[in-house]
């Protein structure tokens, strides 16, 4: 660290009158040259949380505020010099002025920080506005046609999704089991306003219509349904109020050849509900 504030050679701690002691004056001129506590610790080799008791005690002695009060009031003194300044000796028998206290605030910038920082400013507002303006479209230069500026014609239309309805279920249900192959969609039993239904169904994507096939083997609700190889797999599902709404535990197979339901097979456990 440069430009250190030394004790004056003509002085030592403890003379004129001096409050602080060898250490504290070791902490002062540190102090004086604006060091940090973690400069001053490390230089003198002792811990931060000293330096602050050090540091509270000069404040104490000097009856001062601020590390600039205590330092300008070492060297008014005379026990500490700077380099280049000469202190200011009292007359004799006069009483030191009182040292006011200094303002704190920190300095208003200089003219050159002031141009640069709108410099910099004027910089960031153009990176931000030139992709707009090179983005806008430049304008015609002939004013009396609109013949390269204008596309005449139909305007064009892009196609947008929509819901569109189809035929609707010969009679309303829930509950039911839907699986698709090959171009439509089987559904079979579910729930009607009357009951547990056995019906089965399969609707044609391309020609919009339902056909009627062979009903289950029984009233089903609540199945799952899948189809694989011209098969239609139902597995689960519960019957009806009459049967107590008893859980089955078979998988129906449809064969979608012949339009007939072969033998079932057995699940592992009864199953309704399943996804």
């Amino acid at each position: 660290m440069t430009d250190h504030l030394t004790l004056d050679p003509a002085i030592t701690p403890g003379q004129d009158d001096n409050p602080l002691s060898e250490r504290e004056m070791d902490v002062a001129q540190l102090l004086a040259t604006g060091a940090s506590n973690s400069e001053i610790a490390r230089d003198l080799s002792i811990s931060p949380g000293t330096v602050k008791v050090h540091i509270r005690n000069i404040f104490d002695k000097l009856q001062v505020s601020s590390r600039t009060e205590a330092s300008m009031l070492l060297v008014q003194r005379g026990w500490l010099t700077v380099p280049g300044l000469t202190p200011v000796t009292p007359a004799s028998g006069d009483a030191p002025a009182p040292v006011p206290p200094l303002d704190d605030r920190p300095a208003r910038p200089v003219l050159w920080q002031v141009l640069w920082m709108l410099g910099a400013l004027v910089l960031t507002m153009g990176a931000l506005w030139t992709p707009t303006l090179l983005a806008q479209p430049a304008a015609s230069l002939d004013l009396l046609t609109d013949a390269e500026s204008v596309a005449l014609g139909q305007p064009e239309l892009e196609p947008q999704a929509r819901w569109d309805t189809r035929t609707p279920l010969p009679q309303a249900r829930s509950r039911l089991a839907l699986a698709e192959w090959d171009n439509r969609l089987y559904v079979a039993g579910g729930e009607t306003d009357a009951a547990v239904t056995d019906q089965v169904l399969a609707y044609d994507l391309e020609s919009n219509t339902w056909e009627a096939l062979a009903p289950l083997p029984q009233p089903l609700a609540n199945s799952s349904a899948a189809a694989l190889a011209d098969h239609l797999y139902v597995a689960g599902g519960n019957t009806g109020a009459d049967d107590g709404y008893a859980v089955r535990a078979t998988l129906e197979v449809y064969s979608m050849a012949d339009d007939t339901w072969l033998d079932p097979v057995n699940l592992p456990n009864p199953l309704t509900g399943a996804a």
